[in-house]
């Protein structure tokens, strides 16, 4: 999303269907800014107030990751991690307690609704974590380590060098 210093290194290890994975870390904090900003305007709107902060705190973390795009610094993307795996549990334990009340009420089309949606969203929170973890892993190999500022001496291009 941003430009870096150096061209990133192009291997098969560090794409997704073509899109580098840095690119596609950054991307894929898009649909989360855009949800976390329309659970808040939710929250406001059901005066359930005591959630605005966990949705400002994720916030917070995708600019975090952002960050670490721009910024080149790997460290930045441990608070997202560490969240979305905390999200994700709290998800799996919530899913669990509303196919808990689907049997024991009469409300089927609610809990049903609720128990698709935290699928979902649980699932790409998921993908989004393990394109987060990969942006992070390449950080670290490549960049800190030197490795694309000495590509970029090197040959002056970004190429592929077959083993």
């Amino acid at each position: 999303m941003f430009r870096p210093k150096y061209p990133n290194i192009v291997k098969p290890d560090y794409g997704i269907c073509g899109v580098h994975i840095r690119l596609l870390a950054s991307l894929a904090m898009l649909p989360l800014t855009v949800g976390s900003a329309f659970s808040i305007v939710r929250w406001i709107m059901t005066q359930a107030y005591f959630y605005i902060p966990f949705d400002i705190l994720f916030i917070i973390f995708i600019i975090a990751v952002l960050a670490a795009d721009k910024f080149e610094r790997p460290y930045l993307y441990l608070p997202f991690l560490t969240y979305s795996i905390i999200s994700f549990c709290g998800d799996i334990i919530s899913i669990g307690r509303y196919i808990y009340l689907l049997y024991i009420t009469e409300l089927e089309t609610d809990y049903v609704t609720v128990i698709v949606e935290s699928v979902i969203g649980d699932v790409y929170i998921i993908c989004t974590w393990n394109i987060v973890r990969k942006a992070r892993n390449y950080m670290i190999a490549e960049v800190v380590s030197g490795n694309v500022k000495q590509n970029a001496a090197g040959n002056g291009c970004n190429r592929v060098t077959d083993a």
